[in-house]
Formats: C-alpha cells, structure tokens, sequence
C-alpha cells in the first residue's frame, strides 16, 4: 500500500510540473534586432505546446509559425498576440492540434515578417504510455560547465530534466519582484547557459 502510494504522489507530482507550472527550455540565438531572448518551448504534451519569446519591441503582434519541416513549409499557426497586452512584453504563444511524438520546428514572425533568428524546436509527448528516463538537479555552474551535474546528466539524454534550483546565482536580499526577474533575465540571455538548458529530446523543466 505505501509502496502505490508513493508512486501515485510522484506521478502527481512530476504531473504537475509538465502541466502547470514547468517550462521546457530549448536555447536558441535571438535575433538581436527584435527579440530581447527565447524562444523556450514549454508545456509541451502529446497535442499541444507553449512558445516564450522577450521582444525588444513595445509595441506590434506576433505569433508563432511551426511545421513538421524544418523550412517551415506546410505549416501551423498560433493565436496572434499584442506584445502591449502582456506582462514585460514577454508573450506567451501555444500551438495546439499538435501529433503525438512528434518534432516540430518554429519560428516568430512579428508583424507579419518571420524572422530570420530565433527559430526553435520541440518534440510532443506520446498519447500512450511508455517508457521513460529522466535527470533532476540543480546549478547551472555557469562559466564551469566542466563541473556541472546537469551537463554530465545531458549526456545520457533523458526524456527530460527537472531542475530543482540555482537558475542564478545573484545573492538578493529584497523582496522586489522587478531584482528577480532581472536576473531571471540575464541567465535567459546567455546562449552559455541557454545551452545547458536544452537536453534529451524536450529540455530542461524548471
């Protein structure tokens, strides 16, 4: 009985950070013209998954395009978005009627131009079960990669990694919301990092 117990809290648990509250980061080089960092593909199941992009922008909308090619052809769109309309102007963009176990590339394209950089990609969930390996830990040891345990555990390509802190290493001691996004930020900007943050087929869940 404990023994079912444990397992169906751990199934919760791991539940909840795929669907609620988790991000699946996948590193890309921004277009330094118009996007501040991303993209990170998050909230990904077998039908549907989340895009973040910054935008250096104030002002415009966006959406994303993806496609099974990885030249975007015959492809999907998300919702369009108002940058004006979301927090920081950090947009959040889902693609949904996505097929199971299945790679997808993106793309923003910011009023009606698809950029150039910024492109990503990510895999979808099965719609069954199967079997799984995945990694959890934490420090990204940013500038001595040769040390880190996330690094060490990408090598042996979970399904995904569940990072249980040390995003930054910034030593805050107010209780300011804009202190801790700023350093969210930086980490986020850092292709150093961002790569880290991309392991296995779907990344890294923070």
């Amino acid at each position: 009985m404990k023994k079912i117990k444990i397992t169906i809290v751990f199934r919760l648990f791991i539940i909840q950070f795929l669907l609620i509250n988790s991000f699946i980061l996948e590193a890309a080089e921004p277009d330094s013209a118009n996007i501040d960092f991303g993209p990170y593909s998050g909230a990904v199941t077998h039908s549907s998954a989340t895009i973040v992009y910054r935008t250096f922008l104030l002002t415009g909308s966006v959406f994303v395009k993806a496609s099974t090619n990885p030249d975007l052809s015959d492809y999907i769109t998300s919702d369009t978005v108002l940058i004006a309309s979301v927090p920081d102007r950090v947009t959040k963009l889902k693609l949904k009627n996505l097929n199971p176990t299945q790679t997808y590339y993106y793309g923003l394209v910011i009023d009606g131009v698809l950029q150039k950089d910024g492109r990503g990609e990510f895999k979808t969930y099965p719609s069954t079960r199967q079997s799984f390996k995945f990694a959890f830990g934490n420090s990204l040891r940013a500038g001595r990669m040769d040390e880190s345990g996330l690094v060490a555990a990408v090598t042996q390509n979970p399904l995904f990694l569940l990072n249980t802190g040390d995003l930054h290493y910034a030593d805050i001691n107010e209780n300011n919301i804009n202190t801790f996004r700023s350093e969210f930020y930086k980490t986020l900007r850092q292709p150093a990092d961002g790569s880290v943050l991309c392991c296995g087929e779907r990344g890294i869940i923070s």
